[in-house]
């Protein structure tokens, strides 16, 4: 047998990683273990072939193929989710569109949208973030979306953050508040 990162043949000494995006066992050599580089989508060690994103995030080649690291893409993406949950739950709610700026953020970016004051209450979600703003009684909300995320998994977070956009619009903040966060949370997901 072979090691699943280095493909060095493997001795009497192996380890077995479960790889997070698929759930499956790895077998490892000691010092593929060793490695300091993860992949942040499956979070296996990393010693070739690899992408390294702005913000110091590492893909292996394998989740590099399908994540979606183009601003442009990040923002198609999150209108065809949009597009899709109206579609989906069109007899039940109506998710605002115009007045949604879609953002491609690093980690760093995202990271630091956290750290802002006065945002202790909002979605933790460490994939997303939406910001609501109220202009001469009309609401912009910014979608921030963290790129380098596989497919499936952007689309989820910008199904998530278009909850709280609706959210934002059908309910009064006293409506919200009285929900409480663990709510909130729940309907967006």
């Amino acid at each position: 047998a072979l090691c699943d990162i280095c493909s060095a043949p493997l001795t009497n000494t192996f380890y077995s990683v479960t790889d997070k995006l698929h759930e499956e066992k790895r077998l490892i050599c000691p010092d593929c273990l060793k490695l300091n580089t993860r992949c942040f989508i499956c979070g296996l060690p990393v010693k070739t072939n690899f992408v390294s994103l702005a913000d110091g995030r590492l893909l292996c080649s394998r989740d590099a193929e399908t994540a979606v690291v183009d601003e442009a893409r990040v923002r198609e993406v999150c209108r065809q989710t949009r597009d899709e949950l109206d579609r989906l739950l069109s007899r039940f709610v109506s998710f605002p569109e115009k007045n949604v700026k879609i953002v491609a953020v690093d980690r760093l970016e995202l990271e630091q949208l956290f750290k802002q004051a006065g945002r202790d209450h909002e979605c933790p979600n460490v994939m997303g973030r939406l910001e609501t703003r109220t202009n001469a009684f009309r609401m912009e909300h910014t979608l921030s979306v963290l790129s380098g995320l596989p497919l499936a998994e952007l689309k989820a977070t910008c199904a998530h953050e278009f909850g709280h956009a609706w959210l934002h619009e059908n309910l009064t903040p006293k409506r919200r508040e009285s929900l409480g966060a663990n709510a909130n949370e729940a309907f967006c997901e």
